[in-house]
Order: structure tokens, then sequence, then C-alpha cells
């Protein structure tokens, strides 16, 4: 597919190559590739955090609160988390007809809980991200550096734990994104500014999106923990005001913790995403030769990565945490068959109880 839209541009040679064109063509590539790479890490180190504060809230307040009618009357609590990935490209696309070098997101969330003290295992969270995501891209001699930044989709959500027998708990979570973030990104090279950027670098989704999941922990002789994940963030069928909307976002893990002592949690996950082509199309978004095919197709990824999540709590109410992660094994499947894996990922919050 790549291989025939760049015999039809013909080009003789690297140097004949119009600019505005390469540019345009490394956006799609590197948006094409980036999809399949941003795993599920966000979505699962974000489960847990929330499974974990929900476990231990839901335990402290059950403890200490006391039950009063007023559905107002709760406790607020509100983090700020960094979060920092590092890719490389380690198989070009088919045909090597391009590649990639140093590829970076970097995500800001800021999250609001609300936790009534008549209903101490249920709580409501408003969580908003900016994110910027920059990419170095190759094609022969010619190089593309590629930025993109700003909010995005809002989620608000009801989450609600469940104390089960032998060391059991649940958490459930439904909630929906909120289209905040932005749709119309467009490409900054010259000649190209009339175009948006590929759907996999705008900001948001542009519709309603319900989401669910659940998270399963098993404590297991006091310091080990099994754990699962299930989410689905659905679309809802609905296109957005560019014509189309995104495929619904598929992801499951398992884990493996030990928790060593109150400050460092060493964990051991299998990761799985998959995502569902899109419908419609946006007419800003040029499909030359039917390269966008990539974004209409099913695409997924596996990994095992080891992660140290450490805790530094400051006051009873403050606590300052980390997490550093190596992907040691990673696996894609996606139309153009190219690869972009994780070097490493990593996370600096701080949270207010």
């Amino acid at each position: 597919m790549l291989e025939s839209f760049i015999g039809q541009c013909k080009f003789s040679n690297k140097a004949s190559i119009p600019k505005t064109l390469i540019s345009i063509f490394f956006i799609i590539l590197f948006s094409q590739a980036l999809s399949i790479s941003f795993s599920n890490a966000e979505d699962i180190e974000k489960e847990q955090v929330v499974a974990a504060n929900s476990t231990q809230n839901a335990a402290s307040n059950s403890a200490s609160a006391q039950p009063k009618n007023e559905w107002y009357q709760g406790k607020w609590s509100p983090s700020l988390d960094y979060i920092y990935f590092s890719f490389e490209g380690t198989r070009p696309a088919n045909g090597n007809i391009y590649e990639f070098d140093d590829v970076t997101l970097n995500m800001q969330t800021f999250s609001l809980k609300y936790t009534p003290n008549s209903s101490p295992f249920v709580n409501y969270s408003l969580v908003a991200t900016h994110q910027e995501i920059y990419a170095e891209t190759k094609f022969g001699a010619l190089s593309s550096n590629d930025l993109t930044n700003g909010l995005g989709d809002t989620l608000v959500k009801r989450s609600q734990v469940f104390l089960l027998p032998h060391q059991q708990i649940l958490v459930l979570d439904t909630g929906v994104y909120l289209p905040t973030g932005s749709i119309n990104e467009r490409n900054g090279y010259p000649g190209a500014g009339m175009f948006n950027y590929p759907y996999n670098m705008q900001l948001g989704s542009g519709t309603f999106d319900p989401m669910l999941s659940l998270v399963y922990l098993k404590t297991l002789s006091g310091i080990h923990q099994l754990g699962g994940l299930g989410l689905a963030r659905l679309r809802t069928g609905e296109n957005n005001r560019n014509g189309y909307h995104l495929g619904n976002d598929w992801t499951a893990a398992v884990w493996y913790s030990v928790l060593a002592n109150k400050y460092v949690t060493p964990t051991l996950k299998l990761n799985y995403r998959s995502i569902e082509g899109l419908s419609g199309g946006d007419p800003l978004i040029p499909n030359v030769n039917n390269v966008m095919d990539f974004y209409f197709n099913t695409r997924s990824v596996w990994d095992v990565t080891p992660s140290l999540t450490a805790k530094l709590p400051i006051n009873p109410r403050l606590t300052v945490n980390a997490m550093f992660a190596v992907p040691v094994w990673q696996r894609f499947s996606n139309i153009d068959d190219v690869e972009l894996e994780a070097r490493w990922y990593a996370q600096l919050g701080v949270s207010y109880q």
C-alpha cells in the first residue's frame, strides 16, 4: 500500500521529493506507528493507581467517617501526575519506506476526587490531561520533527470498591470521556497548513465516549498480590463535527506485585491493547492512495513490563509517588507491520487525601 503511494508520486530521487508532501507523509507515518506504541501503559497505570487508592481510601474512610445523609458532605482529594514515555523505532514499515528515531510523550494529569461520608466505598472523579507528542522521523536522507500539544479529552467517572472474602477486592469504574480535546490540530509546515494532522495526532476524539473498567486484586501471604484489569472505551457511534468516530479501544492486563514495604512495590505485568478501525473520515486529512487505511483496520500490541512503584508520605494526607518501568518484551500487529517500541516510561505525582 505505502510502496504504491511512493511509486504513484513518481519520486525519481530524494532531492526531487517536494518537502511539503514529504512533511505530510512523515506525519501520516509517524501517527500510524505511534497509535500502536502508546500501548496500554497509560490506562493500566492509571487504573492500578485508582484501584490502590480507592482501596486505601475506602478502608480509612470506613473506619473514621461519621455517616451523614447529606450527599454533599464528604472529602475532596486532588492529585497531580507527570508521566513521560520514551520510544524508539525498531522495525521500519513494509518496504523500508520510513523509520523512526526518538519519539516522546509527555502527559500532565490533574484529578479531583470526591468521596461522600455516607458512602466511603464510592467516589466520583474528574480527570483532565494535557499532552505533548514529539517525533523524529527519517525518510532516506530527509527527516521531519513533528510536535502537537494541548488539552486532551476529560474523564468524568464513578468508582466503587467491593471488599470480598479471602482478601479480594474489586474496583468498578463507569464514566464518560468529554470531547474537550481538539480534533483540528494542523500541520505547521508551509503549504501544508490547510490539512489537519492525522487522527492519532489529534488531541481528542470529538465524541462522548463511555468507559467501563474492572480491577481485581487478590492478596496472597500478606505481601504478594495478584491483579487483573479489563477496560473498554466505547465510541458513541455518532460522527463528530469532522465526520468520523474512532474505533472502540479495549485493554486487558494481569500482574504480580510484591508489597515489600509501605514505600516500595515491584510489579511484573502482561499488557494487551486492541484498537478497532474508525468509521467515516475527516475531509481535511488526505487519504492519498489509501495510505490512511491504517486507521480503518484493527491494530494491537502486547508487552511484558516490570516496574517499580515508590510512595513517600509527607504527612498523613499528603503523599509523593513515583513509578519507573522498562518493557522487556513487545509484539505488534498492524496493517503496515511497523514497530515503535517503548524504551521506558516514568511517573511522578503528588496526592492529597
